[in-house]
């Protein structure tokens, strides 16, 4: 994540360990497995720095989730794994920043798929050339649709979060049904 650095002030990975602190891992060996090292060392998922007055400050997360300005959270990761499910795309990188609304990507198409949708509809080109075509565009976007069916927030008021904002996924099923069969059917069919 480029923080370690020379830097006057540490920064990097925390890490802490102690003896019965982390019990509840006890009663899940893969999770502890995950977490907590050969040494004993538990990984947070947190990235920190030492300050001037012997303080660490968290200043990042090792996992791939943002805010935006508008205070939404978002899983980068999730993200890219949902776009990468189209068959044009070859990888997907998802970004963003508290100072903007929307996340952006960089998509790197697949070569041979869009030289073939592009000989099927008489566009004529390298796969370089034709990934910066409006057409490849127009198709991609069209695509990305079929994966982000909704543009409801979930909130406590339409009931689909708790009052400590967690997802209520009996609701959330019940809501979005027809949404997740479409899905469902165009992956089926592209298989």
């Amino acid at each position: 994540m480029n923080y370690l650095t020379t830097d006057e002030y540490p920064r990097g990975e925390v890490c802490v360990r102690g003896t019965n602190v982390f019990d509840s891992y006890l009663e899940n060996p893969e999770k502890t497995k995950e977490d907590i090292n050969e040494d004993g060392w538990f990984h947070t998922g947190n990235v920190g720095r030492w300050n001037a007055d012997g303080n660490l400050s968290i200043i990042d997360r090792q996992k791939s989730i943002f805010k935006l300005s508008q205070g939404k959270y978002l899983a980068a990761e999730n993200l890219e794994a949902i776009y990468g499910r189209c068959d044009y795309i070859a990888q997907v990188f998802v970004t963003g920043d508290p100072f903007h609304v929307y996340p952006v990507a960089v998509v790197v198409p697949d070569s041979e798929m869009i030289i073939a949708w592009a000989r099927e509809n008489n566009i004529a080109g390298d796969a370089k050339t034709i990934a910066q075509t409006p057409e490849l565009k127009a198709m991609l976007a069209s695509e990305y649709r079929t994966y982000t069916k909704s543009l409801e927030d979930f909130t406590i008021d339409n009931e689909l979060l708790t009052p400590t904002f967690k997802l209520k996924r009996v609701n959330a099923t019940k809501k979005y049904k027809d949404q997740f069969a479409d899905l469902y059917d165009a992956i089926e069919k592209h298989q």
